[in-house]
């Protein structure tokens, strides 16, 4: 067993979000004391668990299994790993005068993992285990992929093999320091009930972060291991789908995304978020590449949601037992789960693109459970994922189709991110350019130059779902400008 990672970061901006909408959920429990002179992680005593965080640890059935036997042989896993343990070390400096997180530019990050390849033999027990767990996610990557070279066709490319990771225990330890109040913080609690991709030069992986234990909080908001949520595997995988086809544009010079997300790993997390640590997912409005960031992450999440959809046959097989999901996170939903509409208001717009920092830490924080959160780079994709998937309903190609239906639907997807990276300017554009590419190149790839009448059905559509994008539509002379008139 020999360490993967272990990185000493400072974080500016972390690119960080909670796949199960845990910034809904109940404050940690914390404990204040008086200022040691040794540093806090060296006196693990005054770390405090979390009532919320408690994960049901995932065991090794067989760790002197030597050769993987699926049952069938894998074309897409390049191998399967556990990390023994991971631990999360923050270190954060709090405002002068309150117990909030004055900024991101005072935290440090230390991850610490120790990863292991490991081999799956049956027989497997129906008790959760790391091979069991493993060979879920194995049939369903295994699933996306010959779903993809079957349905994509000529436009497929050639996917890197991907490592499936069991996590059996990741563990977050947090240290605040005040010190204008010569105070210090101390939290400690497990990452449970997610999964995140990880895109390396060397290395693609999909991994699992346990399921809470019966004791945790959080079991009301995820009473379902996502390990048997079939769309949560191949949600992952479509991230893959995604940054194979946006490889050579976004790791360009201009962009350097993979960069980025290298810098910050993980993609999602499922704490319990406070107002001012809610910040760590958010992106600085002063600095455009940054927000223009924000929004292909948007898009990122977006693609992986419908990619989840279209490769099960136009369901999501397990969604109604995710009580965060239902709604929120399928794009054949209207609505998020709180009744907020999937369409693109000038408020929305103004709000995501003019952030407001202290309404942003005052409407997340204690929002329910699959409420609208403007500024989750989630939910924006999810939003997204709905006027993109309504945008190819409407399409002559499809009215018109009696085929696979879903695999259409996967070309149009595929189609529809050539065209943007064709049109893509970080330079000329900038957030809210980029965000009217994606939906204008979605519009041209279903439509074509298809003509439009400020009467017809269509533009009626278009004036239900893009109205926040009127004036920079017409200032730009845009195609969908007319529906306008």
């Amino acid at each position: 067993m020999t360490p993967s990672l272990t990185t000493s970061l400072r974080i500016g901006i972390p690119l960080i979000s909670c796949i199960g909408l845990a910034s809904c959920q109940p404050k940690e429990k914390t404990i204040v004391v008086e200022k040691l002179s040794e540093a806090w992680y060296e006196n693990e005593a005054n770390l405090q668990p979390s009532i919320y965080g408690q994960a049901e640890i995932l065991k090794q059935l067989n760790p002197s299994c030597n050769k993987t036997d699926l049952g069938f042989t894998p074309k897409a896993i390049e191998g399967f790993y556990t990390g023994s343990h991971m631990t999360i070390t923050e270190d954060r400096m709090i405002d002068q005068n309150s117990y909030e997180i004055a900024s991101t530019r005072n935290t440090k990050s230390v991850i610490k993992s120790e990863e292991e390849r490991i081999s799956i033999c049956p027989p497997l027990e129906d008790h959760p285990s790391i091979e069991s767990v493993a060979l879920k996610i194995a049939k369903e990557v295994e699933h996306s992929h010959q779903w993809y070279q079957q349905s994509a066709e000529h436009l497929a490319q050639k996917i890197a093999k991907i490592g499936i990771n069991v996590h059996p225990l990741v563990e977050r330890k947090r240290y605040y320091r005040n010190n204008y109040l010569d105070t210090q913080v101390f939290q400690i609690s497990d990452l449970v009930d997610n999964a995140y991709f990880m895109w390396q030069e060397d290395k693609k992986v999909i991994a699992f972060f346990p399921h809470a234990s019966e004791e945790s909080l959080s079991l009301t908001y995820n009473p379902v291991p996502l390990w048997n949520l079939a769309f949560v595997a191949r949600h992952e995988y479509g991230h893959l789908i995604f940054q194979t086809h946006m490889e050579k544009t976004l790791s360009s010079p201009q962009w350097d995304y993979f960069s980025y997300m290298q810098n910050h790993p993980f993609l999602h997390t499922t704490q319990p978020q406070e107002p001012r640590s809610f910040f760590d997912m958010m992106l600085k409005p002063a600095e455009p590449a940054i927000d223009s960031y924000f929004i292909i992450s948007a898009l990122n999440e977006g693609f992986a949601d419908l990619f989840a959809l279209y490769s099960s046959t136009n369901e999501l097989p397990g969604i109604e037992e995710a009580p965060c999901f239902i709604d929120s996170r399928d794009p054949r939903s209207p609505v998020f789960q709180d009744g907020v509409k999937k369409v693109w208001t000038e408020n929305i717009l103004s709000s995501l693109l003019d952030r407001d920092y202290e309404e942003e830490a005052t409407e997340t924080y204690g929002a329910p459970c699959g409420a609208f959160q403007k500024y989750s780079f989630h939910h924006i994709g999810a939003l997204l994922a709905h006027s993109v998937d309504q945008i190819f309903l409407r399409s002559f190609e499809l009215t018109h189709f009696e085929g696979d239906i879903d695999a259409a639907k996967l070309q149009l997807a595929i189609r529809w991110l050539n065209d943007f990276k064709d049109h893509l300017s970080l330079a000329d554009q900038g957030p809210r350019g980029i965000l009217s590419q994606i939906i204008e190149s979605a519009w041209q790839v279903a439509m074509g130059e298809q003509t439009l009448n400020p009467e017809d059905d269509l533009c009626e559509f278009v004036k239900e779902s893009f109205s926040g994008f009127k004036p920079y539509w017409q200032a730009k002379n845009s195609q969908l400008a007319v529906c306008f008139d």
